[in-house]
C-alpha cells in the first residue's frame, strides 16, 4: 500500500503547457491554410527523433493545437519529415514517398516542389 499512497499524495507531475503564440503566423504557414499534414519517415535513425516527435504530438506539447497533424499515408501529407541518415535500402522508397506526397499535394506552389525534388534527387 505504500506505493499507492505515494502516487495519491504526489498527484500529477508534468511540465506546464507552453504559451500559445501571439505573433502572426509565418508566410509559409499561410501557404498551408493554417494546418499542415506531416508524414514521418524513418530512414535509418536510432529512434531518438521518433521519441521527440511522439513527445511533440503528445498531450503535454500537443502540436496539433498549432495546426500540425501526423498522417500515416504519403497521399495525405503536405510535408515529409525524414529522420536519420538515409540508408541505401531506404533511398528508393523515400524518393517515391516524397514524390508521391508532393505530387498529390495541391497546397504546395511550384518553387517548394522544386526545392523538395532537388533535395531528394541530390543524393
Amino acid at each position: 500500500m505504500g506505493v499507492l499512497r505515494k502516487i495519491r499524495d504526489t498527484g500529477r507531475v508534468a511540465e506546464p503547457v507552453p504559451p500559445r503564440p501571439e505573433d502572426e503566423p509565418p508566410p509559409t504557414a499561410r501557404q498551408f491554410g493554417g494546418s499542415v499534414q506531416v508524414r514521418c519517415v524513418d530512414a535509418g535513425s536510432c529512434n531518438g527523433c521518433e521519441i521527440e516527435i511522439a513527445a511533440a504530438f503528445g498531450p503535454v506539447y500537443d502540436a496539433e493545437r498549432y495546426g500540425a497533424r501526423l498522417v500515416a499515408s504519403p497521399r495525405h501529407a503536405d510535408v515529409a519529415l525524414v529522420t536519420g541518415p538515409v540508408t541505401r535500402n531506404m533511398a528508393g522508397p523515400l524518393r517515391r514517398s516524397v514524390r508521391l506526397s508532393m505530387f498529390l499535394s495541391e497546397s504546395l506552389i511550384g518553387s517548394s516542389r522544386m526545392k523538395v525534388n532537388t533535395l531528394v534527387s541530390a543524393r
